[in-house]
């Protein structure tokens, strides 16, 4: 049944309404979406609503108070100072990492993100002096990457701190909840690689020991939610407390003659789902559901019961009021999203045929509100990684009942346990991932078909006029909305693109070749310790560009350089490999063509690094991995000139020569590198002495050329495409924000 006209506002309490726009006004801000906040206040304007308006309008002004600016810029500072430890310290395989304060010396307080040595035993109040390396958090900045960074801003941290030798100095008192989670990380530790990284993410909120086999059943079984402690853990601590005290009233119905089992459930349920909440950070999904727990349990106790939308309204206001920020966190929005269509689908399900017999009841109320919550959050599920899956329905039929009846119970007890009888919580904890024994089944997930800010902006119309509109103009405005999705699948099919991906201190890049439906890598960026650019960075952001990879050529087998091939190949089994021992020849395909110059005389693996020139569409781009100065007077004998290179060994000061230089004559120098000495400050000399001009993933983020067969290229850094406002960075490629023309020699 198609909603009608005005649904989210008609006929809705005010609480909710306002709740709507205010959050609504944030987001904008948030996202910068100026063009869509005036939207907003036209089509408030013409449904006289002028109180929202001006609610509108404060919340605006609001957030852009509160709000931090997205970080463009790079600082890096060294000083020796004193930090206080403030948030437990969580092992990683070669460091630890913790939040401190750092008190700087002119009296300011600085809360970091802070990376100690391996063997650090800092707990939560230890004041500690050191040496330490202080920087601006800086997340990946590639095409449509959300940007972590900022949001940890939002939350106080604002610098990225590395401790050398710490030397404590004192202990002050406090940070009772977090000396809990210190012991518990250290309990977990104990643990299997499986039952610890389910304890941590179910009771600790941190996932980063989750094994990759097991993150990935998580994902593709479209139940990753479960990991992401929500409302959702919530309801199951409340039904399992509401079984308990059920049977305990069938024996004593006596306290039942005092208040009724709702009341009694809120009141024995609120001292546990305060310490879960508290023990597990509380992220904002669960701040959230704590919130509307408290609220629906304090209106029960005045026997005012709250409806759902205004239930949600109210945590909403409280959230916002106090963490405005909360707007820009992903599991805020999805958990919120998630929550909205429940209770909208709760609403609808009156409308719909159930058979009469109950025991279809329940797998087909399941299926149905899992398959609205599955839609809901899709939108959010594609911007953020770039697919969602489509067997959550189903999944969660069977997942649910063992998570609520057994996985967490089990997590729950062994919490408790792990406090005063260690061995009895360890058998519990282990347990718990063998009683949800996933399948490892490798199913397809749904992902857009066009670059996801065009994808979502294009639902996002096509909802607001089925929505929003009845009758003809219902139909025409979805034939419009038909017509712009055919346009602008045809405008963006028919462009190349080349990528240069923000890795760190590693290399990748990807190509896009008109008509051409598969792209070609060339390398596939580190892996280090849990980090692995395949996996996080390669392959989420070929989903939102609506690609998938053909082919791989890989320089040399060094882990920044081919770090991600493995996972890039068991998420796309038939990627093609191309490497120095595959023997590579010139390769040609539809519009392009691969020049291969190998190598296998060096002792020097670096030397040894294929490189490789790709010409394409009247480009020539060559890619010469991290080979040094013996390779380059090799090469130098060769055909190796090219519009555009990328600088060999990320510009180490022993490559690029200038031989190299002026014989590859290129109009324009990349570079692909995070560390402090890369380029070199003689690489970057010698470049400018030739007058070549350069571009580096360390200050501009991911670099692109974005042209069509028959147009001049355009050169867009990811650096100047955030500086734009959510409607114009959305529909980028197609609107060349952040871009600019670039005259090459072959044109």
């Amino acid at each position: 049944m198609i909603p009608q006209r005005d649904c989210l506002l008609k006929n809705k309490s005010p609480l909710f309404v306002s709740a709507l726009v205010w959050a609504g006004s944030l987001f904008l801000v948030w996202e910068r979406g100026f063009f869509l906040w005036g939207l907003l206040l036209a089509f408030l304007f013409l449904r006289r609503k002028y109180g929202l308006i001006l609610l509108s309008i404060l919340a605006f002004f609001y957030g852009y108070l509160s709000f931090p600016p997205p970080s463009l810029d790079t600082w890096r500072k060294q000083i020796t100072g004193i930090a206080k430890v403030e948030k437990a310290l969580v092992e990683q395989e070669f460091f630890q990492k913790g939040v401190a304060t750092v008190f700087e010396p002119a009296g300011h307080e600085k809360r970091a993100l802070f990376y100690f040595p391996k063997d650090t035993r800092l707990v939560p109040g230890d004041v500690f002096e050191t040496r330490m390396t202080l920087k601006n958090p800086r997340s990946f900045w590639n095409p449509f990457a959300p940007d972590f960074a900022r949001q940890r801003a939002a939350y106080g941290i604002v610098a990225v701190g590395r401790a050398r030798t710490p030397r404590v100095i004192r202990q002050e008192r406090g940070y009772l909840i977090e000396k809990i989670r210190h012991r518990l990380f250290a309990f977990a530790e104990g643990l299997s690689p499986a039952a610890r990284g389910l304890f941590e993410a179910l009771i600790l909120g941190e996932k980063s020991h989750l094994p990759a086999s097991l993150r990935h059943s998580f994902e593709n079984l479209g139940l990753f939610h479960f990991l992401a402690v929500s409302g959702l853990h919530f309801g199951l601590l409340l039904g399992m407390c509401y079984l308990i005290l059920k049977a305990l009233f069938f024996f004593w119905p006596s306290p039942l003659l005092i208040l009724t089992d709702r009341q009694w459930l809120f009141l024995c349920a609120t001292p546990l789902l305060f310490f879960y909440a508290l023990i597990t950070g509380p992220s904002p999904s669960a701040l959230r559901a704590l919130v509307m727990y408290l609220v629906f349990g304090l209106a029960l106790l005045g026997l005012r019961p709250l409806k759902g939308l205004d239930l949600l309204a109210l945590a909403v206001w409280v959230i916002l009021l106090f963490q405005p920020q909360a707007v820009g966190n992903f599991s805020f929005r999805l958990s919120v999203c998630a929550v909205l269509a429940l209770i909208l689908a709760n609403e609808g399900r009156k409308l719909l045929p159930w058979p009469e017999k109950k025991i279809w009841h329940y797998p087909l109320a399941s299926l149905y509100f899992s398959l609205v919550a599955t839609l809901a959050t899709a939108p959010w599920l594609l911007v953020l990684k770039g697919s969602f899956s489509p067997w959550a329905p189903v999944s969660n039929l069977v997942a649910t009942p063992v998570f609520a009846f057994l996985v967490l119970p089990l997590c729950l007890l062994a919490t408790f346990l792990s406090f005063g009888q260690p061995s009895v919580a360890v058998k519990l904890a282990e347990l718990a991932p063998r009683v949800l024994p996933l399948p490892r089944l490798t199913l397809p997930q749904l992902t857009p078909p066009l670059p996801v800010g065009i994808f979502v902006l294009l639902l996002a119309l096509a909802c607001g006029v089925i929505f929003w509109t009845k009758g003809k103009i219902r139909i025409l405005g979805l034939v419009l909305v038909f017509l712009l999705a055919f346009w602008a699948y045809q405008a963006y099919w028919s462009l190349n693109l080349f990528i240069l991906l923000d890795v760190g201190e590693g290399s990748a890049g990807l190509v896009k070749i008109s008509g051409y439906r598969k792209a070609i890598l060339f390398d596939t960026g580190p892996r280090l310790g849990h980090f692995d650019a395949g996996e996080f960075i390669i392959a989420p952001t070929l989903r939102k560009l609506g690609l998938t990879p053909h082919l791989a050529v890989i320089s040399h087998l060094e882990s920044d350089h081919a770090g991600g091939l493995k996972s890039l190949k068991e998420i796309w089994p038939n990627l093609e490999e191309i490497s120095p021992s595959h023997r590579p020849e010139e390769r040609r395909g539809p519009g392009f063509a691969l020049t291969f110059y190998s190598a296998r005389r060096f002792s020097n693996q670096n030397e040894n690094s294929l490189v490789t020139k790709l010409s394409l569409a009247g480009l020539k781009i060559l890619f010469p991995g991290d080979i040094g100065r013996k390779r380059e007077r090799e090469l130098v004998s060769q055909d190796i000139s090219a519009d555009l290179l990328v600088l060999p060994h990320h510009g180490a000061r022993n490559s690029a020569s200038y031989p190299f230089l002026k014989k590859v004559s290129p109009a324009l120098v990349f570079s692909s590198s995070r560390r402090a000495g890369h380029p070199a400050r003689e690489t970057l000399t010698r470049l400018k002495s030739l007058g070549l001009p350069h571009l580096g993933t360390k200050n501009f983020g991911a670099i692109s050329l974005v042209w069509s067969d028959s147009e001049e290229v355009y050169l867009c850094t990811e650096k100047a495409r955030r500086k734009y406002p959510l409607l114009w960075r959305s529909l980028w490629p197609l609107v060349k924000v952040g871009c600019r023309p670039l005259a090459l020699r072959s044109q």
